[in-house]
């Protein structure tokens, strides 16, 4: 919602939320990408976060496919 909205304060916000929760759990990679977005509270640069955000989408995939092996 916050990349429609093209809100980067919000977009910085969430990623600090989950990024502290990642790396409780060790998912240090994932917690690089929620400190990515982080990057973004005072850019106007939406599509660099837009990609961020399709990164971390990309995640959970990895993660099943991996548990399947």
């Amino acid at each position: 919602v916050a990349l429609e909205q093209q809100d980067p304060v919000t977009i910085a916000q969430v990623g600090h939320r989950m990024k502290s929760a990642a790396r409780t759990v060790g998912a240090m990679g994932f917690a690089n990408l929620c400190q990515e977005l982080e990057q973004f509270k005072r850019s106007d640069d939406l599509a660099r976060s837009a990609d961020v955000v399709a990164r971390m989408r990309d995640v959970p995939a990895a993660i099943s496919a991996y548990l399947d092996q």
